[in-house]
């Protein structure tokens, strides 16, 4: 798992990162999620890190973040969630004091049943 600096298209919610690299990431290695899983973004142009209030949105939403799967179906994959998205911090600046989450990314998880052989 981890940030492959890649992500797909998904027409108004995400833009693409390398879209070919995920074409033959994700053709190599399935991603963990289970079915009907709409892509979200892990890095994201509204996480106040990035873009802090009351400053214009630069760069891209995508999906970068993710779970790989080796040797393991995605049948097996039964939840994928996002973490790290709540604003925790309090950050004083010029324009004020506002909140932010603890990372620029938000974190991909999957939570897959491995079954003993």
């Amino acid at each position: 798992m981890g940030d492959f600096y890649t992500g797909p298209t998904v027409t108004g919610v995400l833009d693409p990162y390398n879209p070919d690299s995920f074409t033959a990431l994700s053709a190599a290695f399935p991603i963990a999620a289970p079915p009907g899983y709409a892509p979200a973004c892990t890095f994201c142009v509204d996480n106040p890190i990035t873009t802090p209030p009351g400053t214009q949105p630069s760069g891209s939403s995508t999906w970068s973040s993710t779970v790989l799967l080796s040797h393991v179906p995605v049948t097996d994959v039964h939840a994928a969630s996002l973490l790290l998205k709540d604003p925790v911090l309090d950050v004083e600046s010029d324009a004020g004091s506002y909140l932010i989450p603890l990372s620029t990314y938000y974190a991909y998880q999957a939570s897959v049943r491995v079954k003993a052989p």
